[in-house]
């Protein structure tokens, strides 16, 4: 497609697993603080039955789960029932019961921090992905979901924005470079 527009199927999630690989290629280098612990779950659509193990063994604190997201920025999108979430416009970072407030405002911090835009979608529910299981397995851990916006998810010919997907790349890497060893998440 035109300028950094690309269109095809299956990005949910192929392109969650592309952003981590990107973000551990961007931190091979770094000397970090805290754990990088890297999962691509298996069966996130019908019940997160990849994720649910793997957080249940890894048994972290904080756990950031990567996916794409729903846009509004097409004919026949309510932005008043959905919000207004657009391809181009950067990352989003949700909001919601499953979403920890501290991790959400290191979010933020770091999309700041890394001079990537970022847009922000409220789910008062489960959000339907990973993030749902890491969320209460064992006794629970942090979590926040980081989102590449996907015009027309779920069909065969998605769009996205690769300055988003970079945007979403520098902005976890700024996350877990900032990660420090007596990190306190109580909200």
């Amino acid at each position: 497609m035109q300028g950094d527009w690309v269109t095809g199927n299956s990005f949910d999630d192929r392109m969650g697993a592309y952003v981590i690989a990107e973000v551990t290629r961007a931190l091979a280098a770094e000397e970090l603080q805290s754990a990088l612990i890297a999962a691509s779950c298996v069966q996130e659509e019908i019940g997160s039955r990849g994720a649910t193990p793997a957080a249940f063994n890894i048994d972290a604190p904080l756990g950031i789960a990567v996916d794409v997201t729903y846009t509004t920025d097409h004919p026949r999108a309510s932005k008043t029932e959905h919000g207004d979430i657009r391809c181009g416009a950067g990352p989003v970072l949700t909001r919601g019961a499953n979403t920890n407030p501290r991790v959400f405002e290191r979010l933020v911090e770091a999309a700041e921090s890394a001079g990537v835009g970022y847009q922000l979608d409220a789910d008062p529910r489960g959000t339907g992905t990973d993030q749902n299981a890491m969320y209460v397995v064992r006794g629970g851990m942090a979590t926040g979901l980081v989102s590449v916006p996907t015009r027309y998810l779920h069909t065969s010919s998605e769009i996205i924005s690769l300055d988003d997907v970079d945007a979403t790349v520098a902005l976890l890497t700024r996350f877990i470079l900032d990660l420090k060893p007596d990190i306190d998440l109580t909200p």
